[in-house]
């Protein structure tokens, strides 16, 4: 330990904090820090969902992002969200992982001076179904108002929004999955559609940066590709890559050698810097 902090080996620091300020709810999350930090011009902090279908949070999408972003000079922060898994008897997860996500951001927030960082530069960046959580956050977060004694003091929006081959759509095509996990298999066409993603969109929506390959199997393409529609036509700015080829769940693709989905990093880590000044 060091200064309060836990450090890695390359430099990065943690701090941990609870999510939760229940007895009941031992959550807790881990703020990595990158190695140095410019209060003149602090970095963003990204808060990082995992996908798994909301069934379960997948693990290659989560702390390795997180860490992945603090070693680019990024504070990152992984949530660990609920999914299926958590809930007894197959209750539909409902706002819960929205309240969770939320209550992160305003966390992350709340501590912002502590750490030299900014609360106007707070990203979301989620994960096929991490990614629907996202776009939640950035489009519904409104909706956990009620359930976070942080929201009378700060915003659960985000101010970018990360969606890497998201689940947009709870209505067909859509990942049946996703939408039965966090709804239930009772729910209603128009109640799904009420969590579709593509229809949520304002003008107030963050900017947004998205990812897709054309080959995915698991995920529908076309929500991706209507919900960039609805960001030209609601006039606000967006950056979307559609590669041919990569499939679902690469990650941050660096097994998959150069050229393609390899290189959303990179692309990414450019648009956080200049997103980081824009806001």
């Amino acid at each position: 330990m060091k200064d309060g902090y836990t450090w890695r080996s390359r430099g990065e620091k943690t701090h941990p904090m609870s999510l939760w300020t229940s007895s009941e709810d031992a959550r807790e999350i881990e703020l990595l820090l990158p190695s140095t930090i410019d209060r003149d011009d602090p970095p963003m902090a990204v808060v990082v969902l995992a996908g798994g279908g909301y069934g379960q949070r997948t693990w290659h999408e989560g702390p390795g992002t997180a860490l992945w972003l603090a070693m680019h000079g990024f504070a990152a922060v992984d949530v660990p969200y609920r999914t299926a898994e958590d809930m007894p008897g197959g209750e539909a997860l409902g706002l819960r992982p929205l309240a969770d996500a939320c209550r992160a951001v305003r966390l992350v927030r709340d501590h912002a001076d502590q750490f030299g960082l900014s609360p106007e530069r707070v990203a979301v960046l989620g994960y096929s179904a991490g990614g629907h959580l996202a776009g939640s956050v950035a489009m519904l977060h409104e909706e956990s108002n009620g359930t976070d004694d942080l929201a009378n003091s700060w915003s659960g929006r985000p101010d970018a929004a990360v969606l890497i081959y998201p689940v947009v759509s709870m209505v067909p095509p859509c990942h049946d999955g996703s939408w039965r996990n966090l709804l239930g298999r009772n729910a209603t066409i128009a109640e799904r559609a009420e969590r579709s993603l593509q229809s949520r969109v304002t003008s107030d929506a963050p900017p947004l940066f998205t990812v897709f390959a054309q080959d995915d199997s698991v995920v529908p393409i076309q929500g991706a590709l209507e919900l960039t529609r609805a960001y030209h036509d609601a006039g606000v700015a967006f950056e979307a890559h559609f590669y041919p080829t990569g499939g679902h769940g690469f990650g941050l693709g660096l097994d998959k050698g150069p050229g393609g989905v390899s290189n959303w990093g990179p692309l990414l880590v450019d648009w956080l810097r200049n997103a980081t000044k824009a806001v």
